[in-house]
């Protein structure tokens, strides 16, 4: 039965810097083995692993090693005879490392990307819809200036009580005032079934390869060029990675088209040089593009947030470091000094970067919108 009323697109993107879409599970340095030599990293199969050692009479010694030495798995197994040959048997995959400072550092834990019943990995449709609902948001308040003061005066005001509750009410009213129509008649605009995104299904993405992921290093960019290395790793999709995924958009509900979404990306990119990138003075750009978004862990506070959508200049990176300042536990405000990040120059005061295998920074999650093709009436029923 055909359904004129729904509106699907097929959307294709592209990484330009590494992407993280976090598992939820950390990898320490006693479940994977780093070749400093090679800069890769091999992610053993835990039963192949305890199967190996069995056969060789090492379960016990693994045991000990387990619960008191600190070295790395790399050095237990050198010790115990296994060679790389060996052990690679043992292997789920091999990974590289992107970042050709990282081999004179110690080992790391690492923050694994997610990944589908079969081990590939893929973008939740969740992750995606999170990015676009925040850059429509911002279009929204760009189309209404007046409501936008109206909602800065609000965040001005919160400031005095420095309420973690008081600012969410704010993001809650932004979100309402944005997205919810009234959708049933016996119901409040804030009824969560009023939000007329829920008429826009963000699927996930098609399932990627494993070839498609390496090992990236947090780094923090300050204002002034200085990167400071976090000693984490994280497995993302490396840069040049092509992403399909399709929206269906529910007209009865939802009015958004397809290049109303291009259009919400170019705003924002816009805005978030203009607010924020532009302010380090040697941030990496992600190219010369104007379809860019940023998406996943790590790509930082003011992708994911809608502050430089409806304040801008100094008041905005005032108000934004408040708000940083107040998420915070009070023992560690004064030194991570969010409040004065206005003084700065922006606020949060670092860049989320990390960097690739020619030593360089990138931004973490930017991607690019390739194109959105409209699917006819025939594909979006079949």
């Amino acid at each position: 039965m055909k359904q004129p009323y729904l509106r699907q697109y097929a959307f294709e993107i592209k990484t330009l810097t590494p992407v993280f879409i976090g598992s939820g599970r950390t990898i320490g340095k006693k479940e994977y083995i780093f070749n400093r030599r090679q800069s890769t990293v091999t992610f053993l199969d835990m039963w192949k692993l305890f199967r190996g050692l069995d056969e060789r009479g090492l379960l016990p010694a693994y045991q000990e090693y387990m619960l008191k030495d600190r070295s790395d798995l790399y050095f237990f197994l050198k010790d115990h005879g296994i060679t790389s040959r060996e052990y690679e048997d043992w292997a789920d995959r091999i990974e590289n490392v992107e970042d050709p400072n990282l081999n004179q550092k110690s080992t790391k834990e690492v923050h694994t990307f997610i990944k589908d019943p079969y081990g590939l990995p893929y973008i939740p449709g969740s992750s995606l819809k999170g990015a676009l609902r925040n850059m429509l948001q911002i279009e929204y308040y760009a189309n209404h200036p007046e409501k936008a003061e109206l909602v800065a005066e609000l965040f001005q005001k919160m400031r005095s009580t420095g309420r973690k509750d008081s600012f969410a009410g704010v993001n809650r009213r932004m979100s309402q005032e944005a997205f919810h129509r009234i959708l049933y008649q016996d119901s409040k605009l804030e009824d969560i079934r009023n939000d007329t995104l829920k008429g826009m299904i963000v699927s996930d993405s098609h399932p990627l390869k494993k070839e498609d992921l390496a090992l990236y290093q947090k780094v923090d960019l300050s204002l002034h060029g200085n990167p400071r290395v976090i000693p984490m790793l994280r497995e993302c999709l490396r840069p040049g990675t092509n992403l399909s995924f399709t929206i269906t958009v529910d007209s009865t509900i939802c009015s958004y088209k397809g290049q109303d979404i291009v259009d919400a990306v170019t705003h924002f990119y816009k805005n978030y040089k203009a607010e924020f990138m532009n302010r380090f003075s040697d941030a990496p750009s992600p190219g010369e593009y104007k379809e860019i978004f940023f998406l996943g862990g790590g790509s930082g506070y003011v992708s994911k947030t809608s502050v430089y959508g409806v304040m801008h200049g100094e008041h905005a990176r005032s108000q934004v470091g408040v708000i940083l300042n107040n998420t915070l536990p009070e023992r560690v405000r004064r030194s991570h000094g969010h409040l004065k990040d206005a003084e700065k120059g922006a606020s949060p005061h670092v860049l989320k970067c990390t960097r690739g295998m020619d030593g360089k920074l990138m931004q973490m999650g930017a991607c690019r919108i390739l194109s959105i093709r409209r699917l006819n009436k025939e594909e979006m029923n079949s």
